[in-house]
């Protein structure tokens, strides 16, 4: 059924289970699905029996857990288990995953089953009845005895309830398949169950339009050429004519794209899938006689004759061997071929011309699917709720999930909403004559007005994008609208008219508001509507035309306000929230950086928030169709089994509009504003964090920001109590501001990194973090912010993993792409730019990393770039006899790849010259970046503009960055010549503001090293240099670690001495650390059998114990129900995991004299030794 190319991994059970089950992890493009078959153990009698099955238990939760969303489990085994209903008033209930059919005395075992169904949201199929092909809930197992029970059950998530078709236990099989040749059963019988499995891709058959964009230009001309000809016929003028004439918009955009349309699917539209299939009719037809083969064999039968039958059967047997080799090497032919096919495109002189192309090459060659936001290109769910649920769902208010949805009975008729939340269906619209010769308010020249700024949207609307089944995309609406060389075609004169008639009756189309679902799973770990987004998919064109709407308003963004706002970047917030820690906790204060998060934000801002902010922001008329976009806003959603809701949005935008995100922050800033007025008018501490702008003079609140739907407050605390009863009131007033507009904070996303200061630090952080009340909001170390890692302790070392974290994701999406020799090497280099410098130095231009971190970058991105650079690592020397290496200057060089530290300063410099062109977008940025707070006594800057002993370290690394700049660049300026210093370059009529194109100067290839002061030696042993070599096979390593690896890899050789931490406890201290490598750490440099002195970080104490699943001595595989048991045995030393020696020794040689070979022998000697004694143990 499946090949070996599509098994992705094997799941082993531990040793005391082995033999009895297992697990097998299966994808295809097709399919994702986990079997896990098994036998479990018997009813326990015992304490020991009982813990057998709890090991069993715990091992299939460790395997569903490490599952991803995507893929679907399956469980097959004989689980030895009895399920029981519950009763309620003497009538049976079905639970989520037990039914009611075939019940037992519930054991011990099934107690175990029920208990696992409910922790991963699966049921037991052969519980319930009434599939739609059939379904048999009776005995699966026969003893000889004659007693019947069903022990044997088949587990599928719940979300797959409606995929089921039939489940049946197959007892003449059974019979067939029991080895005693009895004429009754007396064995287990098999339990099988039809399922329909969803494709990750759209079927082949599928009814909707796949449009071949973009086209060549030939297409393009002959298609202008028709639609020309189309909208010049008598028939059609004539029809377009009477339609303007009347007040029906509706109708005249209808009639228009149905003359498009079918012209645009003779010329754009395909029936072929997008994507590179990899199997040939060659391998197909190969594997086609493999399984047929196959089947030969399995259908052999016993003849009476055995000699023949072995004959027969070994015959066949070796055919399909051959067969199957035959087809595996005919695969792998046709992959290198495709392989070689896509390196030859890529290698073409001008492939990033296309670079829609290119990246679907580079997918394909890099076998992944993936978009933005680790999207699958093209993947449909495998799981499609009903009509019923989806309707169910949206009616809940915005608050809880839904959108107060309506449905529509018949959505091509108009509606409007009454004050009770129903939708009452209106009668059509009258037809109205209209005098094209009347002009009124102007509106010719409006319209004018409207087409341009219409066509500067369009322009600027991505390509490629799904749009409605009833719309055409909006590439070729780009081909009629923006080809200034068929400036006269009628098209242009007929939008145009449409767009007059749009003004004078002050209706738009009302399909421009229906929007088909695009349904994207969330990945949340839920279950049902709650796991899918809705992505409304809307006309581009009316998506346009309501943007150029929006854009004639005045919407005011207030200056806390980072996203969805031109010209900020989520940079400047990240600073600003950095900055006012640092300054902070350097005057000893304590604070609380709080994390807010709206719940299910787009659809739930209510009508009346959205028709305020459009009437006050918008003039008369344009407001008029604006508030059509919310009022009569529809969506189709197309659910199980291909049908269709359609229903009616009672409440918020629809996310994937225009103007979606711009009009929900107008909602949600005004919510903000609100908050904070009653914070200063009822609380002294909310002015704490007031701060002077140096430049305008302006009073400015530095202590939140908002991206989006994300809110941060930074609140100086005194403790405690004060946290939680400042906590208490922010949440108090918020609520009051954010219900009225039918907004609410989600609890469960709030975030609270608490960082206390003075006397009783530790206890009192270790009272928020590990002695959290319920119903509280959870305190963390560290916490997640647009990208950014806040940490406790202002530390950047969690940000540093962080970014080196997601490019080495990067790096090992696309790992099949670097060391490919075929490809270009500056196709290799454009790659690791784009995907893992850009991963890597993401949003870093708001950090300050010290020497030693900038370091640690550069040695992970040297690493890769000396494996993406491959033989152009070696270059030949002529006196030389070998190939050397070469430097690493030279590879950054090679590359085009300057230094970290050089590339982060030409990117803060080209922020910094931003800054300096907008000065009113970044005022609390820029008042917190050269002000001081109220609590400070100490300035930033001298009064000449000079940076003081106080400064913070982005201010002095900004006056770097331009120092540097003014070196590299002899006409730019210094900070001393300049009037007003080091401020004088952020004014709009600064050098900075002007300077173009110079950034490039202070890039470099060399790297700066640190100076080290020069050791002195000792004896003449520290000059000898020190080789590790290996007893067995003589193996020299260049160092310790690299030994080690050698050990464990060659000669499988390993050291136990940090075997017996299983956790980020120690166990023989009971420390507890952040992680089990800290923990290993620890163990290893124990001396005399002794730990050393833990607690001396700064939140030692603050860090909750990791519990593993299963927990078992990797000496002696006794097993433990608790980690206390564990470490009472490592402590008892009964199997001696602690003693284990190392058996890696080293040694020192020198290539001298005789002499110098005896004294390197004998210093070889002593430093094995004292290698011996000194170093830690070995990590397994």
């Amino acid at each position: 059924m499946f090949g070996e190319h599509a098994v992705k991994q094997f799941y082993n059970p531990p040793p005391i289970l082995q033999g009895r089950g297992g697990a097998i992890r299966v994808r295809t493009r097709w399919l994702d699905y986990c079997f896990l078959a098994g036998y479990a153990p018997n009813r326990p009698t015992n304490y020991r029996e009982r813990q057998a099955v709890d090991t069993w238990y715990n091992w299939i939760d460790e395997v569903l857990a490490k599952l991803p969303a995507r893929c679907v489990p399956v469980l097959l085994a004989d689980w030895n288990a009895h399920l029981e209903w519950k009763v309620k008033e003497a009538l049976p209930i079905a639970t989520a995953e037990i039914g009611i059919e075939g019940s037992a005395r519930e054991n011990y075992n099934g107690t175990q089953l029920r208990s696992l169904l409910q922790r991963h949201h699966l049921f037991a199929v052969n519980t319930f009845s009434g599939w739609p092909n059939g379904s048999d809930t009776g005995p699966s197992y026969y003893s000889p005895g004659g007693a019947t029970s069903r022990i044997d059950y088949i587990c599928v998530p719940q979300s797959s309830r409606a995929d089921v078709t039939s489940c049946r236990v197959w007892r003449a099989t059974g019979h067939e398949l029991q080895l005693a040749r009895t004429a009754k059963l007396c064995d287990h019988c098999p339990v099988v169950m039809k399922v329909q499995t969803h494709r990750f891709q759209p079927s082949p058959d599928s009814r909707r339009n796949r449009w071949a964009l973009p086209a060549t230009p030939d297409a393009i001309r002959e298609f202008q050429r028709e639609v020309q000809q189309a909208r010049s016929l008598p028939e059609i003028r004539s029809q377009f004519c009477s339609d303007l004439q009347t007040g029906n918009t509706m109708q005249t955009w209808m009639h228009m794209q149905a003359t498009i349309l079918p012209i645009a699917e003779q010329h754009f539209s395909t029936q072929l899938q997008q994507h590179t299939t990899w199997l040939t009719d060659e391998v197909r037809e190969a594997y086609r006689i493999t399984r047929v083969i196959c089947e030969q064999l399995r259908s052999i039968r016993p003849s009476g004759e055995i000699c023949r039958d072995i004959l027969q059967a070994w015959w066949i047997k070796t055919v399909l061997a051959q067969a199957d080799d035959r087809a595996k090497r005919i695969h792998r032919k046709a992959i290198r071929e495709k392989v070689h096919d896509i390196v030859q495109q890529l290698n073409r002189p001008k492939v990033f011309a296309n670079l829609t192309d290119t990246w679907r090459l580079i997918r394909d060659l890099a076998g992944r699917e993936l978009g933005p936001k680790n999207r699958v290109r093209g993947s449909v769910l495998q799981y499609s709720p009903s009509a019923d649920e989806w309707l169910r769902a949206c009616e809940r208010p915005g608050m809880q999930g839904g959108c107060a949805a309506q449905k529509l009975q018949f959505f091509d008729l108009p509606f409007h909403w009454q004050p009770d939340g129903t939708v009452a269906i209106t009668t059509a619209q009258p037809a109205i004559e209209l005098d094209d010769e009347l002009d009124i308010w102007g509106q010719r020249q409006q319209v004018d007005d409207d087409f341009q700024q219409l066509r500067r949207n369009l322009r600027k609307c991505p390509g490629r994008r799904a749009v409605p089944q009833w719309s055409l995309p909006a590439d070729v609406w780009k081909y009629l609208l923006l080809d200034d060389r068929a400036f006269e075609a009628q098209i242009f004169y007929d939008i145009q008219d449409l767009l007059y008639q749009i003004r004078r009756v002050e209706v738009m189309p009302r399909i421009w508001h229906h929007s088909e679902a695009a349904l994207i799973p969330k990945g949340n770990d839920k279950q049902g509507t709650d796991s899918i987004r809705i992505v409304h998919k809307l006309d581009p064109l009316g998506r346009c035309f309501v943007k150029s709407l929006w854009q004639r308003g005045r919407h005011p963004n207030p200056a806390f306000s980072v996203g969805a706002v031109p010209r900020r970047r989520r940079e400047q917030a990240i600073l600003q929230l950095r900055l006012l820690l640092y300054r902070f906790h350097c005057l000893s204060v304590s604070t609380a950086f709080t994390k807010f998060d709206i719940r299910n934000a787009f659809p739930s801002a209510a009508h009346t928030a959205l028709t305020d902010v459009v009437v006050d922001q918008s003039c008369k008329q344009d407001a008029t169709l604006l508030l059509q976009r919310h009022m009569q806003a529809v969506t189709t959603i197309t659910a199980h089994s291909e049908e269709e809701l359609t229903i009616a949005l009672g409440s918020g935008t629809m996310q994937g509009d225009s103007i979606a995100a711009q009009l929900f922050c107008q909602v949600f800033q005004q919510a903000v504003i609100d908050l904070h007025y009653m914070l200063y008018q009822n609380c002294d501490w909310a002015k704490r964090c007031i701060v002077g702008d140096v430049i305008s003079g302006a009073e400015v609140d530095v202590s939140y920001c908002t991206f989006v739907d994300d809110f941060v407050k930074v609140v100086p605390v005194d403790g405690v109590h004060d946290l939680r009863h400042k906590q208490q009131t922010i949440d108090n007033m918020f609520e009051q501001v954010l219900t009225p507009r039918g907004l609410l904070s989600h609890p469960t996303k709030k975030e609270i990194v608490p960082t206390m200061k003075g006397k009783g630090t530790n206890s009192a952080m270790k009272q928020l973090i590990l002695e959290q009340p319920d119903g509280t909001a959870r305190c963390a170390l560290s916490t997640l912010y647009l990208g950014a890692v806040f940490v406790a302790d202002d530390s950047m070392n969690a940000e540093l993993d962080a970014r080196i974290q997601a490019a080495t994701k990067a790096w090992y999406v696309f790992r099949r792409i670097w060391k490919n020799a075929q490809l270009a090497f500056r196709v290799r280099i454009y790659l690791f730019k784009t995907l893992v410098v850009s991963a890597l130095l993401l949003g870093q231009e708001a950090s300050v990393f010290s020497p030693a971190q900038i370091a640690k970058l550069e040695t992970w991105r040297m690493k890769k770039l000396c494996q993406v650079v491959g033989q152009a690592y070696w270059v030949h020397s002529n006196t030389a006899s070998h190939p050397i290496r070469r430097t690493a200057r030279d590879i950054r060089k090679l590359a085009g790849l300057p230094t970290i530290g050089s590339e982060l300063r030409r990117r803060r410099l080209m922020w910094m010259r931003h800054l300096a062109r907008n000065p009113d977008d970044w005022l609390p940025l820029r008042a917190l970046m050269f002000g001081k707070l109220p609590e400070e006594t100490q300035d930033q800057l001298t009064p000449q503009g000079q940076l003081t002993d106080f400064a913070s370290p982005w201010l002095a690394q900004w006056a770097d960055d331009l120092a540097r700049l003014a070196r590299a660049v002899p006409s730019f300026p210094k900070i001393a010549s300049l009037d007003g210093g080091l401020l004088g370059f952020f004014l709009p009529s600064s050098p900075l503001a002007s300077i173009r194109g110079r950034f490039r100067k202070v890039l470099t290839f060399d790297a700066t090293p640190q100076p080290t002061a020069p050791r002195p030696a000792q004896d003449i042993g520290e000059l000898i240099p020190t080789i590790w070599r290996c007893h067995d096979c003589q193996y020299v390593g260049n160092t310790w670690s690299g030994l080690v690896c050698h050990r464990r890899t060659a000669h499988h050789i390993v050291s136990r001495h940090a075997q017996c931490v299983l956790t980020n406890q120690c166990p023989r201290c009971r420390n507890i650390f952040v992680s089990l490598r800290g923990a290993k750490q620890h163990y290893r440099k124990k001396k005399d059998n002794r730990c050393p002195k833990a607690g001396r970080g700064k939140w030692a104490g603050l860090y909750k114990l990791q519990t593993p699943q299963i927990i078992d001595c990797p000496a002696c595989d006794a097993h433990f129900n608790t980690i206390e048991d564990y470490n009472l045995h490592v402590d008892s030393a009964v199997c001696d995991i602690c003693n284990t020696e190392s058996t890696c020794s080293s040694s020192s040689s020198s290539d001298s004299s005789t002499s110098g070979s005896s004294t390197s022998e004998t210093h070889s000697s002593s430093t094995s030794s004292s290698t011996q004694s000194e170093s830690s143990s070995l990590s397994s």
